[in-house]
């Protein structure tokens, strides 16, 4: 906490993320601590506190010995834009629930997001830019993905509003 108060002039947090699990009695703990190290009345000014993941149906965890990270799932040929999407399908205070069919879905998702953006592209260039009926379409998109992740980081949401653009779009 001194390094990032020194760095960014303040000694306290933005943002503060965990699990549901350390909600009590890590946190408040945390908070004592800090709180008596530093002076300040806050540790952190958002508390996030994230859901279980579950791998097939079980809590990852090292006890059970299902523990993955994305290297791993990168090693098992699991396309990066699959994981990203899965994870953003759900939000942060819901369990994730990361199986082999979810990222079959995700990763045909991400193929046809990464396919409406390379039609995007060959259209610039014919057209030498975008033209005002785009810029309207993708400002919208970009109000509505605001809006999203605005209302407590909610990605599902922020998903939706990007496959109705691009369906829009289409």
């Amino acid at each position: 906490l001194d390094l990032i108060g020194k760095r960014f002039g303040t000694r306290v947090l933005d943002i503060h993320a965990g699990g549901v699990d350390l909600i009590f009695p890590h946190h408040e703990d945390e908070i004592a601590q800090s709180c008596a190290h530093t002076g300040e009345d806050l540790f952190a000014r958002v508390w996030m506190h994230g859901e279980f993941l579950n791998i097939r149906g079980a809590k990852m965890s090292k006890r059970y010995g299902n523990v993955t990270t994305p290297r791993d799932l990168r090693q098992d040929g699991v396309d990066p834009g699959a994981i990203r999407l899965a994870m953003f399908q759900v939000h942060y205070r819901q369990k994730l629930n990361l199986t082999d069919d979810a990222f079959v879905k995700a990763r045909e998702a991400s193929q046809r997001l990464g396919e409406f953006d390379a039609r995007l592209r060959k259209t610039d260039r014919r057209t030498g830019g975008p033209s005002s009926g785009w810029e309207a379409w993708a400002g919208q998109l970009e109000r509505a993905f605001g809006e999203a992740l605005d209302d407590d980081l909610n990605a599902p949401q922020a998903v939706a509003a990007l496959f109705e653009a691009v369906r829009e779009g289409n």
